[in-house]
């Protein structure tokens, strides 16, 4: 971190952001992360008494005699352990052990694999041939290989393997099984009931999720973006939605004859649910218009940070929160800005019509 983003604040965003465990600030401008410390030993606590460049308000760490950290939890456990090696497997490739799969190439990572399984609700994952990445809810129905075949080093991380050939080094995700899911719906989430559907979507956002459909995947797909409802409907298809209902409510007591937590609509017909978020944008984001920005000259202080395909405007909105800012901007599809001004270069001739990559139906700049 540079001098300006030096901060209590920013560093615990940065590092939990980061799944790590601990942060810590030295020296009034750089913010450290890791799992462990305190190789070195405890030093006394007015040895911390820096204030934080930044905050002005918040004490960093400063010693004339030997480098001192001030260290602080993040508030969040290691992620390595939620996650259990459970061996090395056969797979065959006209039939294989796990339905999804990834080809991450060069990202391919052990924590990589397991964010990108966790967050769709599989039970487990796999590494395989140091470049892909597989899901599912079982495993081992090929029979097991020797660990010695699990060897290939992956593409993302060289200091760790990632399988082999037809080899699947298999994890846990750390989420267990659908009960374990169900208690999370159960906590967050509230049926609404089933209502019709047209050709013009009563939810707007929508997202076929194939075979990973179940209400957890549309629940974290939906949630994620900031909608206060999503609906499941034709046993694939995830809709999100900040409000529902105006082709009327479907009478449908087959549906409750039958296990809830399975059913995911019908035909034209949405299973609403709400995902536990208030409208995060009515009263506390407000849209200010559209203005010019220059590469050479920014108007938000904070710079661009890019969100890819993560691009919302909620996922911008809590960035720019967490690190303390007034405002927040969405630029080109895919960017986030922050600042506590803007304006300086003047409003844009036209207005700001680019879909956010991570959700379509809105505009990004």
């Amino acid at each position: 971190a540079n001098s300006f983003d030096a901060g209590r604040r920013y560093c615990w965003h940065y590092c939990r952001s980061r799944s790590y465990k601990y942060f810590a600030v030295r020296d009034e401008l750089t913010c450290l992360c890791a799992n462990w410390y305190d190789r070195f030993g405890l030093v006394e606590k007015s040895g911390c008494g820096d204030d934080c460049m930044k905050t002005n308000r918040r004490t960093s760490s400063v010693d004339t005699t030997r480098d001192t950290i001030e260290a602080f939890h993040t508030g969040i456990e290691v992620w390595e352990t939620a996650v259990t090696r459970l061996g090395c497997f056969l797979d065959v490739e006209n039939s294989r052990d796990f339905p999804v799969h990834l080809d991450a190439g060069n990202k391919l990572t052990k924590k990589f694999c397991w964010s990108y399984c966790q967050a769709r609700g599989h039970k487990y994952f796999a590494l395989q041939n140091r470049r892909h990445c597989y899901c599912g809810g079982a495993y081992g129905r090929h029979g097991g290989a020797d660990d010695s075949e699990c060897s290939e080093r992956c593409r993302g991380d060289t200091s760790t393997t990632c399988g082999g050939e037809l080899r699947n080094e298999v994890f846990s995700t750390g989420i267990g099984d659908w009960t374990s899911l169900q208690c999370i719906l159960d906590r967050n989430t509230t049926r609404q009931g089933c209502f019709n559907d047209a050709a013009h979507p009563d939810l707007p956002m929508e997202h076929n999720l194939g075979s990973l459909a179940n209400r957890y995947s549309c629940w974290k797909l939906c949630s994620t973006r900031g909608y206060k409802y999503f609906g499941l409907q034709n046993r694939q298809k995830c809709y999100c939605g900040n409000s529902f209902g105006r082709y009327g409510w479907l009478w449908a007591p087959e549906l409750a004859r039958r296990d809830a937590s399975a059913t995911c609509g019908g035909d034209k017909q949405n299973e609403v649910f709400s995902t536990g978020l208030e409208d995060w944008d009515n009263g506390t984001a407000s849209a200010m218009g559209c203005f010019i920005d220059k590469p050479d000259d920014p108007d938000f202080a904070s710079g661009l940070h890019h969100l890819g395909e993560a691009a919302t405007r909620l996922a911008c909105w809590r960035r720019c929160r967490s690190l303390g800012w007034r405002y927040f901007a969405m630029q080109a599809s895919q960017w986030c800005a922050c600042g506590n001004s803007f304006g300086r270069h003047g409003r844009a001739d036209r207005d700001c019509r680019l879909p956010c990559l991570g959700d379509p139906i809105s505009t990004c700049g």
